[in-house]
């Protein structure tokens, strides 16, 4: 491996940087278009209901998460640098995940029957 394979080119990380920009810039132009184009076609009160069912999910996403993807990128690129396996933290990942997810699913899901006792 040479330090031409090691370093980075400027060009390179100029296209990502700007190529990410736009990609936020018209996903949120996207988002903007469709909650206005939403808001004009619905009452307020699924308005009201459309947001905090959108709260909700992003609550969820966020805690199902748990800065796994952030860490994950960490814990995968160090060992592959170092021309080593990775393999076992992306089976850990998946399956704390998977475990995260799975008890917030189930934990929505018994939510209404407990409600229905009181």
């Amino acid at each position: 491996m040479n330090s031409k394979d090691t370093t980075l080119d400027g060009r390179v990380v100029a296209f990502g940087y700007f190529y990410l920009t736009a990609q936020n810039i018209l996903s949120t132009i996207i988002g903007v278009l469709g909650y206005s184009f939403l808001t004009r076609s619905v009452s307020q009160v699924d308005v009201g209901a459309l947001a905090g069912l959108t709260l909700f999910a992003t609550l969820l996403q966020i805690l199902s998460d748990l800065g796994l993807s952030s860490s994950l990128a960490k814990f995968v690129s160090e060992p592959k640098g170092r021309g080593e396996g990775a393999a076992r933290y992306l089976i850990s990942a998946v399956a704390l995940r998977g475990a995260i997810t799975s008890t917030l699913s189930l934990l929505l899901l018994i939510t209404p029957v407990l409600t229905s006792f009181t």
